[in-house]
């Protein structure tokens, strides 16, 4: 596997992250307005009633599978590509710098 590979396997495998993330908190909004409760409680936590439900349980456990897999292929690629890495994300700090 070179770079660009593994850059656009990663940018893909974020990319299912943040849709698991999108669709959980879809469904948190949306079984929190069903339920007629605040989707946050007052430390930012989401209530137990919502917690419990099927549909929160079941976009809760694809939220946390994309996130361990992007954890698990970082964790296994990332540290082959260190250098790659960081002088991607030098290049992208020097462009907003001077953009």
């Amino acid at each position: 596997m070179d770079f660009a590979a593994f850059q656009a396997a990663a940018a893909e495998l974020d990319n299912r992250m943040k849709e698991a993330g999108a669709r959980l908190g879809a469904v948190t909004e949306s079984l929190a307005a069903e339920m007629g409760i605040p989707a946050r409680g007052p430390m930012g936590l989401t209530p137990d009633r919502i917690k419990f439900d099927p549909r929160y349980r079941l976009a809760k456990a694809a939220a946390d599978i994309a996130f361990a897999e992007l954890r698990t292929f970082n964790g296994r690629h990332a540290p082959r590509f260190k250098k790659e890495i960081r002088a991607a994300i030098d290049a992208r700090r020097r462009a907003k710098c001077t953009g």
